[in-house]
């Protein structure tokens, strides 16, 4: 008999069962996969992003490989493994169901993916347009590109065999030094940041908490895109960070029932959730 799972965020809560395989006689419902081509990149820069969640571990690190696709009119940054994991997706999209083969070659995708927003900028407008995702619940929100006051500093380096500048910011709580190269006269850099006279390829706060490096740029063209299911929910920037902060501190009302195998429930009750996001402010 083959079982059905139809438990929403199921991909989600094997994540970190990472040697745990899917039974061959299991099925799970597809979900819906749609997304538009806004455009194509002609430049592609890797960064190492690290983070700390947890302020009182500061030795406990999240790492994600995180990915700025520049294009001719627009800018997307995201995770470079959701870029994988949606490929994957786009071949299934067309499938009713999933087999135990298809989310056994689904789920190391997705445990790899470590940073859940998606960042798109238009340089036609004035506005940026952030998607982003609570456990398994899609939000996107729109707000205006942010106005940088950078300060230029002395201090010099390089970067990947490139000459940087540093240059020191406040923004949103937090003071930021970047490092910057003039030889790559591209006027952005990784999460929402840029106005400085060339790409930054190294970005760090006081605290150490958020840390991007650049390891790799390259010109091989992709596709620039977004997705548009039909439950990616519109809210307000405001709406979106009380549903984050709500859900960090009570994830237990978010995930609902968490299942160890089909049938059973996990009794253990989910704690809080560190909290320490890259805006402090609004």
């Amino acid at each position: 008999m083959i079982k059905r799972l139809i438990v929403l965020g199921f991909l989600l809560g094997l994540n970190s069962l990472s040697a745990q395989r899917i039974a061959s006689d299991m099925t799970m419902n597809n979900s819906e996969f749609k997304t538009v081509a806004l455009d194509q990149s002609h430049k592609n820069v890797y960064y190492d992003y690290t983070s700390v969640s947890d302020i009182t571990n500061k030795s406990k690190k999240k790492n994600a490989q995180v990915i700025l696709q520049i294009g001719k009119q627009y800018s997307k940054f995201s995770d470079e493994n959701a870029l994988a994991f949606d490929s994957i997706n786009r071949i299934f999209s067309t499938k009713l169901t999933l087999d135990a083969n298809d989310l056994n070659l689904l789920l190391p995708h997705r445990r790899k993916i470590k940073y859940n927003q998606v960042i798109l900028r238009n340089n036609a407008t004035t506005n940026q347009t952030i998607y982003s995702k609570v456990y398994s619940h899609n939000y996107v929100f729109t707000e205006p590109k942010a106005q940088f006051n950078w300060v230029l500093t002395a201090g010099e380096k390089e970067i990947m065999g490139y000459p940087c500048k540093q240059a020191k910011l406040e923004f949103k709580g937090r003071n930021w030094t970047a490092w910057y190269t003039e030889e790559i006269p591209i006027s952005s850099g990784p999460y929402v940041f840029g106005g400085l006279p060339g790409l930054i390829l190294e970005m760090v706060d006081a605290d150490e908490h958020h840390f991007f490096k650049a390891n790799k740029i390259d010109q091989i063209t992709k596709e620039l895109y977004v997705h548009q299911e039909n439950d990616i929910l519109k809210i307000s920037k405001d709406e979106f960070l009380k549903v984050e902060k709500s859900y960090h501190d009570n994830p237990q009302q978010v995930v609902g029932k968490v299942y160890t195998s089909p049938g059973i429930v996990d009794q253990t009750p989910i704690k809080s959730l560190p909290y320490n996001p890259i805006e402090l402010t609004m």
